[in-house]
């Protein structure tokens, strides 16, 4: 999945449109996206306002700036919830599944996802990234980095542990408590 969606995106011509309910990018993400945005595509992302994991939200948010820099446009949903994974790609091949852009859903978990290329599809998902949009708000460089202290310092904490624990991150479902915030001690960067 993590090279269909990097080829997707270097061959993108116009636009990029990602909807994601957990985003930690890699520094090759961020790169590619910054690449595809140089070339004149127009990137968009979508983000839960708020999330589940909390620990997740802040460790993406971390990297906002990059890619705001970059030209991205980051939007946050208004809704109560946001956990769709579509990714559309020059209104035409549409990815739907399972799987979210960060570092655990990339490598390790089992997920499920569909490719589809077709325009009449593409469009149809394009139109729906921008009804979602309608419900969101765009973050604006400029008040971006104003934001307060004490976010940035969790982002920057939760963004130097994205890939030493997969419990902070880990959604909680089916279980009574939150996530567990422990650090694991097993070695995942091979």
């Amino acid at each position: 999945m993590r090279k269909l969606l990097s080829h997707c995106a270097e061959h993108a011509q116009r636009s990029i449109s990602l909807t994601t309910a957990y985003f930690i990018p890699s520094r090759r993400m961020i790169q590619t996206l910054a690449r595809a945005e140089k070339r004149g595509v127009q990137v968009k992302l979508l983000v839960p306002g708020k999330s589940d994991v909390p620990a997740a939200s802040f460790a993406g948010r971390a990297f906002f700036g990059k890619l705001l820099e970059a030209g991205v446009e980051i939007y946050t949903y208004r809704g109560e919830m946001l956990h769709a994974k579509t990714y559309v790609f020059d209104c035409c091949w549409s990815i739907i599944g399972s799987t979210n852009l960060d570092y655990q859903s990339l490598l390790y978990n089992d997920e499920g996802n569909v490719w589809i290329f077709d325009a009449a599809f593409g469009l149809e998902m394009t139109e729906v990234f921008h009804r979602d949009l309608n419900q969101s708000i765009r973050i604006e460089k400029e008040s971006w980095e104003k934001r307060p202290l004490l976010e940035k310092l969790k982002e920057s904490f939760f963004a130097l542990l994205r890939r030493g624990s997969s419990s902070l991150f880990t959604h909680s479902e089916g279980r009574e408590e939150g996530p567990i915030f422990q650090v694991s001690q097993g070695d995942r960067s091979g």
